[in-house]
């Protein structure tokens, strides 16, 4: 082995040729989205560019006016397009234009590169930002806004209200954000008492920013992202599907463990300086152990660790699904470790079998890092699972004081569990960790998966980096020989 100059890699990559042909141009999707089956497809008429033959043409089928788009035909998969993948199937549209809703400017940019790279040029953003109005309810908001209001009257001499005024607040904020999105066309703000602010001053802040004029190229958009996934996921032959490697356990290059966890990439600001939570206990050719400063012993991880297509997914599917705050996680080094905690929750047993998967493969025991998992069901459902517990003969009880909480119904717990179980196989492998049933906000039932947080530091370091430190990363990777796919 030795030392890789670049952190960047190309798997393999997506022919949209083969692909359109399989099917002869019509695209199917079903998709799992909030509980319900939708299915939905297009057909395309499509040839490769008789001037370029690296791209091809593709049109809409119908009586739309929608003209042909010329994109590449061949899209590569390097780790920020799995990235991309991984977050456009949790938080992208799955119904009108191409779009992705995320509160975070960093993974606005990386899914508009995302949707770059397949339509290169070819739609403008259209951008709304969302807020509840609660958010302009507590200092130092307050303050700032009057600071607006005084620089709204300086320049037209008239006071203004105080929706224009919180607007203005909003539409600061995103430009001081800077996100990377491409050509804007339009800037929406919405305000209203129902976004979801729980108490004056919460945040219930969203950035949605849609690809104008692509309704009719959504499906094919989602059909590479469900067939990329199945394709790691149950790796076999797909059409349109070219890996250089298996992606589930092969890479191109691997982590060298004991150099990554002692350098500056996995240590937070401290009052006396740059800490590191880690310390090698042991290592031999294969494997080093790892203690965390708040564990007694050690977690056995590979020395040099495959940074797989699987692994790579998961954590772009982390940044839609995972519990913990995106922007805490990109200023990672400004939180010190109790601050962290590695949580993942799922309506669909495809992406809990990924966490699970690739979870598995970074650490050697596993079921040292798995904490909990646990059943959550959104408040407003509270009817619907009083209906169920009446049908069985017990009644729902809970704690929280607005009907969130933990169920205290020994009976719904077990209920909920024998569901979970039923609906999401992956899970009876990890039964023995599960927890309580737990009333939240909103959301229709999920099981949410709690980690032991001693290895969270390593764990968001390595997915901070592999999503927008290349260059940072690319000394404590070792190239490896590609092998074909088993």
């Amino acid at each position: 082995m030795e030392k890789k100059g670049s952190g960047s890699a190309d798997f393999g990559f997506i022919d949209l040729y083969q692909t359109l042909s399989e099917c002869s141009g019509k695209i199917e999707v079903q998709l799992i989205d909030a509980g319900m089956v939708r299915k939905f497809g297009q057909e395309y008429e499509y040839h490769i560019d008789i001037e370029d033959a690296d791209y091809i043409c593709i049109r809409p089928c119908g009586r739309s006016s929608v003209s042909s788009i010329r994109i590449p035909n061949h899209i590569r998969l390097t780790p920020q397009f799995l990235i991309f993948i991984g977050m456009y199937d949790g938080d992208g549209n799955k119904t009108g234009d191409i779009g992705f809703a995320q509160n975070s400017g960093s993974l606005q940019t990386l899914a508009a590169k995302g949707i770059e790279a397949i339509f290169p040029g070819v739609f403008n953003a259209r951008v709304n930002i969302l807020e509840d109005s609660k958010a302009f309810e507590t200092q130092p908001i307050v303050g700032m806004l009057e600071g607006i209001r005084a620089d709204i009257f300086a320049k037209t001499g008239s006071k203004p209200e105080e929706l224009e005024v919180c607007r203005e607040f909003l539409r600061r904020e995103f430009k001081a954000m800077n996100p990377d999105l491409g050509k804007i066309e339009r800037l929406d703000i919405t305000i209203s008492p129902k976004k979801g602010g729980q108490s004056s001053g919460s945040r219930s802040y969203e950035i949605i920013v849609n690809r104008a004029g692509s309704k009719r190229f959504l499906p094919l958009l989602l059909s590479i992202i469900k067939k990329t996934i199945s394709s790691i996921l149950d790796p076999r032959s797909i059409t349109g599907i070219n890996w250089r490697i298996h992606p589930q356990n092969d890479a191109l290059n691997a982590l060298d463990v004991e150099a990554y966890i002692g350098s500056e990439r996995c240590k937070y600001i401290a009052p006396r300086g740059a800490r590191s939570p880690y310390a090698i206990m042991a290592k031999d050719v294969s494997f080093v152990k790892v203690r965390a400063r708040s564990l007694p012993y050690g977690l056995v991880i590979k020395r040099f660790l495959p940074v797989t297509p699987l692994v790579i997914l998961m954590f772009g599917i982390y940044w839609a699904e995972g519990t913990t705050n995106k922007e805490t996680l990109v200023h990672l080094s400004d939180y010190r470790d109790t601050d962290l905690g590695i949580g993942f929750n799922s309506s669909e047993n495809a992406t809990l079998q990924l966490f699970f998967d690739a979870i598995t493969h970074l650490f050697v025991d596993p079921g040292r890092i798995i904490g909990s998992w646990l059943v959550k069901i959104g408040a407003k459902y509270h009817a619907e699972t009083s209906a169920v517990a009446s049908k069985l003969g017990f009644p729902v009880t809970r704690g929280g004081r607005g009907g969130d909480g933990i169920a205290r119904s020994i009976e719904i717990t077990q209920v909920a569990k024998k569901w979970a179980l039923e609906q999401f196989p992956i899970m009876k492998k990890w039964e023995r960790y599960y927890s309580h049933v737990e009333f939240t906000g909103a959301g229709i039932p999920r099981v949410d998966v709690r980690c032991r947080p001693a290895m969270a530091r390593f764990f968001f370091s390595l997915m901070r980096d592999l999503t927008f430190f290349e260059r940072e990363i690319a000394p404590f990777l070792v190239s490896q020989s590609p092998e074909g796919p088993a």
